[in-house]
């Protein structure tokens, strides 16, 4: 076979899979600090009108974002010191040529020399914007959700104490001040003694009855078992607790 058609198909299928690819390629030399911006990637996604060209090391550094740049550097100096790894993975904001900044992913191939010294990688940068943009979205949902729940389970809460006082209220405190009522007359009527103590014992039975059922009612149950929060813990699942 003859290499150069071979060589020719091979370019030709690495130029289809740049174009179709988001993926910004790039080759960095360490050792002159200069980062080789392959096949207009960087033009594609971030406008600059740079294709198969060098740029200096400080040109991409003065385009990470000023929150995100002192992590970036400090963390690749590290690896590179190290000289163990041989793959860097970060992610970080980076400013387009319009000014805006994208959330990237940037993996590289690290390459060592016969001392063991990181010379060279290669790697490729990948706009993750629209990706962050729908975690930030499912984040406020689910806050938003939170939040409804726990304006729920408040205002039941509310109900139910306005329950409670008003039961304690108008029905125990009733039934509480009869017995007390029996008992002071049973004290002075030798007569009706027996019969005022014995409806004095009824009105305590039933005041421990209705003590009991305010108790049971106060019995919530577990969080995760209310199909609210299930669909809060887990989006995926419908309000039956369900995978979608």
């Amino acid at each position: 076979e003859n290499p150069e058609w071979r060589l020719g198909i091979l370019n030709e299928l690495y130029r289809f899979i740049t174009e179709v690819t988001n993926d910004c390629l790039w080759e960095w030399n360490f050792k002159s600090k200069h980062l080789f911006w392959i096949d207009g990637g960087h033009k594609r996604v971030f406008g600059y009108p740079i294709e198969n060209a060098t740029i200096p090391q400080s040109f991409w550094e003065s385009m990470l974002h000023p929150e995100d740049k002192e992590r970036v550097l400090s963390r690749l100096s590290e690896i590179k010191k190290e000289g163990t790894s041989i793959i860097w993975e970060d992610e970080y904001r980076f400013k387009k040529a319009n000014g805006e900044y994208s959330f990237v992913q940037d993996r590289g191939h690290i390459i060592y020399d016969n001392e063991g010294v990181a010379s060279r990688m290669i790697g490729a940068t990948q706009d993750i914007t629209a990706r962050k943009s729908a975690e930030k979205k499912l984040l406020q949902e689910r806050l938003a959700r939170q939040k409804e729940i726990t304006y729920t389970v408040l205002t039941a809460k509310e109900k139910e104490s306005a329950i409670i006082g008003r039961e304690l209220h108008d029905n125990m405190n009733q039934i509480l001040g009869a017995v007390k009522l029996y008992i002071e007359t049973a004290k002075n009527d030798e007569a009706h003694r027996e019969i005022c103590l014995v409806r004095s014992c009824e009105y305590i039975v039933s005041v421990i009855d209705g003590v009991r059922k305010i108790a049971t009612n106060l019995e919530m149950p577990s969080m995760t078992e209310l199909p609210a929060m299930n669909a809060l813990l887990d989006p995926g699942a419908d309000q039956g607790g369900k995978a979608i």
